[in-house]
């Protein structure tokens, strides 16, 4: 594996318009203000028919836009300004051109329908991506780029935006998406839900499911709504593990400062989905992921990382799930007290590294994308950091990187400029980050 140096530079200077590892999906000449999405979801026949309304803003001198769109989801019309416009279809691209430079700042509507299906993840073929189906549940799990299959968006990491989602559907079915549900509307036969999230999202993050749904509501001693979504079969195992998320957030709280929503809640989908997906304030499980509480805690974890503090490029992945498994680790090891857990753990996840070869923490390809290196050693990585640095100056670090950068985009060294400053240690930081972070052989572990 090459050192990732160069690629980093490139892509924080705004050189490349696309991401480097899916240089096919979405712009930075695009940066689309927010996603106003009208939904009508038939989940027995699959079929989805939409109304997207964007507002967006453009780089300077752009005659036509281009936007990711499955080629299964046909448009019918598009407005621009309230005017219709041409648009053409290509593949899973929607391009929307202009005959003079485009305003700076523009609403687009389009209106489409179709049969929805998710695709080959391109980061692991053997899992299907976007929206998804199981008998009479339709759900969307889009990490990296799998928002496209089911509206029109700017599949690109960084291009955080507000949504809003109205979503019909028959009853009794239930439909839930991110945020907070602000409205229920009952007509005849169907029922129609409005969900507004009120912070920046990055696209793979949107979710919608319709099923029929059994809603736990919780709370948590500050009142924050948490919102449980069950299909029929979920194990009481799986409800209970659900039931701790009140608890966790108050956990994490404590250690991050506030949880950075207006909501929370898992969504359990009636399918044995191999993994988890942290969408936005609604992550959804598989039936039996849902039991693990390491995997509860680690999805709640990436509200604070990715969700919140969202990666500038896919090579900064190790900024959500290093993060997140090293703080799904500080969860199940809180109560230990006569050996320390958290240090027996993160020992053995190095030996497990040790054995393995090519577990850089650094990505460059999407096949790398969720590698052993992202989260194991992204977790050791910190844990050795804070040794190096002691609990306070690496606690005070990672909240100063946490409001420092709320609701927006970082990369790696946006955090290492961070861990320079509160540490007052840069050459110890620099060299941290020359072993583990960029670095291709796995350093020695301290102890070890």
């Amino acid at each position: 594996m090459k050192r990732l140096f160069p690629l980093v530079f490139l892509m924080a200077s705004g050189a490349m318009a696309q991401d480097a590892l899916f240089p096919d999906f979405g712009t930075s000449k695009l940066d689309v203000l927010r996603y106003d999405l009208d939904l009508q979801v038939d989940p027995v026949q699959n079929n989805l028919q939409g109304t997207a309304n964007l507002q967006i803003k453009t780089s300077f001198g752009l005659k036509e836009i281009v936007l990711d769109l499955s080629e299964r989801l046909k448009v019918s019309s598009v407005t621009l300004q309230g005017e219709a416009v041409s648009f053409a279809q290509v593949g899973n691209k929607l391009k929307i051109a202009s005959q003079k430079t485009l305003p700076r700042e523009l609403t687009l509507n389009i209106a489409y329908s179709g049969n929805p299906r998710g695709i080959a993840d391109p980061s692991a073929p053997d899992w299907e991506l976007g929206w998804s189906q199981s008998g009479d549940l339709t759900y969307a799990v889009s990490e990296p780029v799998g928002s496209f299959t089911w509206f029109p968006v700017n599949d690109y990491v960084p291009d955080k935006a507000l949504y809003t989602f109205k979503v019909t559907v028959p009853k009794p079915y239930v439909a839930v998406a991110n945020g907070l549900l602000t409205e229920t509307q009952n007509t005849g036969n169907s029922t129609t839900y409005l969900w507004n999230s009120q912070h920046p999202m990055a696209p793979y993050l949107a979710t919608v499911s319709v099923g029929r749904y059994d809603i736990e509501s919780l709370k948590t001693s500050k009142g924050l709504p948490v919102l449980n979504y069950f299909a029929a079969g979920t194990s009481q195992k799986a409800r209970n593990t659900m039931a701790l998320a009140p608890e966790m957030i108050e956990y994490f709280e404590s250690i991050l400062g506030p949880y950075p929503f207006e909501s929370y809640g898992g969504i359990v989908v009636n399918t044995d989905l191999p993994f988890a997906l942290e969408n936005q304030t609604r992550p959804v499980y598989g039936s039996g992921i849902a039991e693990l509480e390491f995997v509860v805690a680690h999805e709640l974890a990436h509200q604070w990382f990715g969700n919140s503090i969202t990666p500038k490029t896919w090579a900064d992945i190790w900024l959500n799930e290093g993060f997140s498994s090293y703080f799904h680790a500080l969860w199940v090891n809180r109560k230990i007290t006569k050996v320390d857990g958290l240090e027996i753990d993160m020992a053995m996840l190095y030996r497990q590294l040790r054995q393995k070869a090519g577990d850089a923490l650094t990505v460059e390809s999407p096949e790398e994308l969720f590698g052993d290196g992202v989260y194991d050693r992204g977790a050791v990585a910190l844990h050795v950091l804070r040794k190096q640095l002691g609990d306070d100056l690496f606690f005070r670090t990672v909240r100063t990187y946490v409001r420092r950068y709320q609701h927006k985009t970082a990369n790696t060294e946006d955090f290492l400029r961070i861990a320079r400053m509160v540490s007052g240690q840069p050459a110890v930081i620099d060299q941290w980050s020359k072993d583990w972070i960029y670095g291709e052989a796995l350093p020695p572990y301290p102890g070890l």
